[in-house]
C-alpha cells in the first residue's frame, strides 16, 4: 500500500490477486489505519459493548446476541472508514454519526439481510457503495460471488473461529491470573447458570468480537475490490468517490 497522497489518490495498487491475497491486504489495511480507526470505530463499538453488557441483566447469553445482531451495523461504520481511508480522504467520528450511515428509514430491512448472509462482509459494498436493491441487488451479488463464493464463505467462518478461540484464550488468562483459581474446573464453572461464569464468558466474547470485527470487515472489502478489478477492471477511483460523495 502506498502512502497517504495530499490529492486523495488511491492508496493501493490495483493488480489482480487471489481472493486470500486480497484478504491478507484487508488485515495490512486494518492495522495501517489502527489509529483513525480507534477514534471513528471506536466510540460506536463502544456504545454496542455498553448496551450489550447491559442486557447481561437480562440473560447471560444477551450480550452476545446484541452484538451478534450489531455487527452489519457496526460493518456500515468500518465500509465507511475503509471507502474513504483507501483514498487518504479524512474520515471522523462527526462523519458517521450525523450522516446516513448509521441512520436511515431503510436501514434495518438491509441490516437484517445482511446479518442472515454466510458472506457479508464481502458482499456489504454493493448495498453501501453502489447503492443496489431488490432484482439489482440480488443480480449484482450473483456476478460479484461467482467462483469465489466458497472463498467469501471460508474468511467468514475462520473470523467466527478466531472469535471463539480468542474468547476462550480470554477466558483462560483470566483464570490464569488468579492463583486461586481452579483451572481444571474451568469449563464447569463457565457452565455454571447460577454462578457468574457465563456472563464472564459471554463478555469475552462480546470484546472478541468488537476486536476482530475490523479485520473481519477489511478482508471482505479489499475481496470486493479484488473481484471488481478482475470483472472489470474497474476505475474504483471514479467508482468509489461518486459513491462516498453522494
Amino acid at each position: 500500500m502506498a502512502a497517504d497522497s495530499p490529492h486523495g489518490g488511491l492508496q493501493l495498487a490495483l493488480r489482480h490477486r487471489t481472493m486470500f491475497e486480497a484478504l491478507d491486504l484487508g488485515t495490512h489495511l486494518a492495522w495501517r489505519e489502527s489509529a483513525g480507526l480507534l477514534r471513528v470505530y471506536g466510540p460506536v463499538a463502544a456504545f454496542v459493548a455498553i448496551i450489550a453488557l447491559a442486557s447481561g441483566l437480562i440473560s447471560a447469553w444477551a450480550p452476545w446476541l446484541v452484538v451478534w445482531l450489531a455487527k452489519p451495523w457496526l460493518d456500515r461504520v468500518l465500509l465507511h472508514f475503509y471507502a474513504r481511508r483507501v483514498f487518504a480522504q479524512p474520515c471522523s467520528l462527526s462523519d458517521v454519526l450525523t450522516g446516513p450511515v448509521l441512520w436511515s428509514p431503510r436501514l434495518w430491512p438491509q441490516l437484517l439481510w445482511a446479518r442472515l448472509s454466510p458472506w457479508r462482509a464481502m458482499v456489504q459494498p454493493v448495498v453501501q457503495l453502489e447503492g443496489l436493491r431488490g432484482k439489482a441487488l440480488t443480480a449484482r451479488t450473483k456476478v460479484l460471488l461467482g467462483g469465489c463464493r466458497g472463498a467469501a464463505l471460508m474468511a467468514q467462518l475462520a473470523w467466527a473461529h478466531l472469535e471463539a478461540w480468542l474468547a476462550l484464550a480470554l477466558l483462560l488468562t483470566y483464570h490464569w491470573a488468579d492463583p486461586f483459581s481452579p483451572m481444571g474446573r474451568v469449563f464447569q464453572w463457565v457452565g455454571d447458570e447460577g454462578g457468574t461464569g457465563p456472563v464472564v464468558m459471554f463478555c469475552f466474547q462480546v470484546l472478541a468480537a468488537l476486536l476482530l470485527e475490523p479485520l473481519s470487515l477489511a478482508g471482505g472489502f479489499m475481496m470486493y475490490l479484488n473481484r471488481r478489478v478482475t470483472l472489470e477492471s474497474w476505475d474504483v477511483e471514479q467508482e468509489v468517490r461518486r459513491a462516498f460523495s453522494a
